[in-house]
């Protein structure tokens, strides 16, 4: 009974109050509370005792310990710093790294743009000379200049829809209108002969 007790909190003040209740005296009470006071101590000496190296260990391992815990306050906090200026430094580099990314994709799309105008350009020169040469030629190279004219407005079509917003685009819509017309009236040319041909029949 006695060890159990002296493994839970002890309120003195509850204990004597219910003792007194009881109808002990002052003398008896306080002599209950001496005996208990011999025994925690007892107790107390026999676990010292049986767990001397442990209880010295804590002791030694508490030494001094203010003093350690001041001699890694200053490394720390230098390491702390250090990693809070290589995290910096990494941010920005990482920073730098996104513009440089960011421009480049610009640039990239710039020389897109860029080699669409000049595909495009090069188109519209190339079908008006074929065109050209188209009128001077009869037969099987009118018809193959034909060919040739009508090929390279099927693409001129092409990177003028997917220059639409340009203005360089834009400002040529002229030049591609005239050039599918003139295509047009050539195969009308060429074409109504063996159209009549066919009716005549």
């Amino acid at each position: 009974m006695e060890a159990d007790e002296t493994r839970e909190p002890f309120n003195t003040e509850a204990y004597a109050a219910a003792a007194l209740a009881q109808g002990k005296t002052l003398d008896t009470v306080q002599s209950e509370l001496s005996k208990r006071l011999q025994q925690t101590q007892r107790t107390l000496f026999s676990l010292i005792n049986q767990r001397y190296e442990d209880f010295l260990g804590l002791s030694t391992s508490l030494t001094g310990i203010d003093t350690t815990i001041d001699e890694l306050r200053a490394p720390l906090t230098t390491v702390k710093h250090e990693i809070h200026e290589v995290s910096t430094e990494l941010q920005t580099k990482l920073e730098y790294m996104d513009s440089r990314l960011a421009y480049r994709a610009q640039l990239r799309e710039k020389k897109q743009v860029l080699r669409l105008f000049l595909d495009l350009e090069q188109l519209l020169n190339r079908v008006g000379v074929v065109l050209k040469e188209a009128e001077a030629a009869k037969d099987l190279e009118h018809v193959t200049c034909l060919e040739r004219a009508a090929v390279d407005v099927s693409q001129i079509r092409y990177f003028a829809r997917k220059g639409s917003e340009y203005p360089y685009v834009v400002a040529a819509q002229q030049r591609i209108q005239h050039i599918e017309e003139s295509l047009l009236t050539a195969l009308e040319q060429s074409l109504r002969p063996a159209l009549e041909k066919f009716l005549e029949q």
